[in-house]
Formats: structure tokens, sequence, C-alpha cells
């Protein structure tokens, strides 16, 4: 049998984007299995192909490369449900998984009875379908699994133009915080300082509009010069008396933001000490303004 057709278990907007993107990159679409058929019919007109249904037993028939793209809570519950409805083999069935945190080992279950089983997790935000089909191109798949699993998911990820990263399958969830950090939490910043300007009387769309051009300098500045070059700003240059000024005006603020800001200060000291943009002796004194009642550390 040809690996050439793919069935798509849970398919959400990761799914339908991947399973779209695909189809034109020349793979058939097999089974679309959704929790409710409107769902699942939706997905298709999406995709442009496919079978609508809800049974993800049913998709085994119906190809035998299967991605499950619901969310991570219900993997498990996929595989058990296929181990107990197949009581025979699965070698010529290969299943991958698109979680983040979670490795191949959720799908264990299913390499017991023979299948080959990955996981790829595309690098990239998935806010809409459409755009996110827009930007496939060039992003970076981590993938991890068996062998076999991994050499079809080097040729998907040729077919996506995508970028490879190996992730060891063990360590897959550091993976995913280092995600999280880079992705999610950049957001809970933007949103404290958008509620500190409008605690000052400032609408959020207004500091939003004004801090754009600042966060997307910020971004460019890393592309080009990297981490530690781009670091600005008080702490990379050594002022100490603009951190003691932070400090202080936090108060005012919820204690959870000014802890926020002085483990963010902390460690923007020791990058700027690393990269030689500050003294050590002016890195200890920006540690005793952030960090007043921790012990001294020579």
């Amino acid at each position: 049998m040809a690996l050439d057709t793919i069935s798509w278990i849970g398919c959400g907007k990761v799914g339908q984007t991947l399973a779209r993107a695909l189809q034109q990159a020349g793979y058939k679409t097999g089974a679309i299995i959704c929790t409710t058929s409107d769902h699942a019919k939706k997905a298709v007109q999406f995709i442009g192909g496919g079978t609508p249904g809800s049974d993800a037993v049913a998709a085994l028939d119906s190809a035998n490369i299967h991605f499950v793209t619901t969310n991570d809570d219900a993997i498990r519950d996929v595989v058990a449900r296929i181990v107990k409805a197949v009581p025979g083999s699965l070698q010529r069935h290969y299943f991958f998984h698109t979680s983040g945190s979670i490795s191949s080992e959720a799908f264990k279950p299913l390499a017991d009875k023979g299948a080959h089983v990955g996981s790829i997790h595309p690098l990239q935000v998935f806010a809409e379908p459409e755009k996110a089909l827009e930007t496939l191109p060039g992003i970076y798949y981590a993938i991890e699994g068996s062998d076999k699993a991994m050499q079809l998911a080097l040729q998907i990820i040729e077919k996506l133009q995508g970028k490879l990263l190996l992730i060891p399958t063990g360590r897959k969830v550091l993976y995913h915080i280092a995600g999280v950090f880079v992705a999610n939490y950049l957001m809970v910043l933007i949103d404290l300082a958008l509620h500190i300007m409008e605690d000052m009387g400032e609408t959020q769309e207004d500091a939003f509009e004004a801090f754009l051009p600042l966060m997307v300098g910020a971004l460019q500045n890393v592309e080009s010069l990297g981490v530690a070059e781009s670091l600005t700003g008080p702490v990379a240059r050594g002022d100490a008396e603009t951190v003691e000024r932070h400090v202080n005006a936090l108060k005012a603020l919820r204690p959870e933001v000014r802890e926020i800001y002085q483990c963010l200060g902390t460690e923007a000291v020791n990058i700027a000490l690393r990269s030689g943009k500050i003294s050590r002796e002016k890195a200890q004194k920006l540690r005793a303004l952030l960090n007043p009642t921790a012990e001294t550390i020579h």
C-alpha cells in the first residue's frame, strides 16, 4: 500500500491547516473525523477533500497514515478506542500527533500492535487556519518517534516546505515549555504593559499602537543581532537609579506585577553580565535592588 493517503482525527485548526497544505502538496485525504458531523463537513470543505465522519476507528480503513490532531488530553482516548476495536496487527499503519508537550509514548499501545508512531509539532501559532496556511512554508517542525515514522516525517515536512528540529523523546516537554515562553507568555507581558498604560488613563488600543513599533523593532534586532546584543534598557546600561525608581513605583501596582518585573530584571542582569554589557559590580548592585531580601551572591 502506497504511503499517500492521510486521515485526520480531531480536525481542528491545526489539523485543517496541515491537511489542506498536504493535500495541495500531493497527498490524498482520507477520513476527516470530528466530534460532530457538522464540524467534520466544515473541515472537509476547508481542506477541499476527504470524507466526513465521527468514528476514529473508521479512519483506519480510509488511509495508512493517521494524524491525531485532537486536544492533548484526548489523544489517549483515541488510542484506547482504536486498540480496543482492532484485534489484529497495525504494522502497515503510521500514527502521528501534533502535540508540543506529549511525546510519541502516548502511542505505545499502537506501537505494541506493530504501528509506526511519532509526533510532528509545527512551531507556529494557528489562530486562523487560512492565515496559518500562508505562513507554513519555512517554519520548523519538531519531530520524534520510531525510525520508520521519522523517515516518513521527513518526507512530510519536505512536502510542507518546512525545516527540521529533532527533539529527544524523553525531553519533549522542555521543548514545549520553551515554546510557551517565546509565544504564549509574550502575550502575557504585552497584556501587563497595556494594563499599566490603562491605569495611567490611556486606552489599551492607543497604548498598543504606540508600543507596536517598539516590539517589532526588538524582535527584528533579535533576528539580526541575537538576544544578548539586542538587550537594551536600564539593566543593559547598568542604570541602577532608574531600576530603583521602577522598583519603588511598582509598589503601587499588584504584587504579582512587581514580582514578574523583579524576576525578569534579574534574568536581564544575567544576560547583560554574560555579554559584557555591565561589570560584576554593577550586576551585584542591580541584583540587590531587584531582590532586596536575597542573600548577596559573590
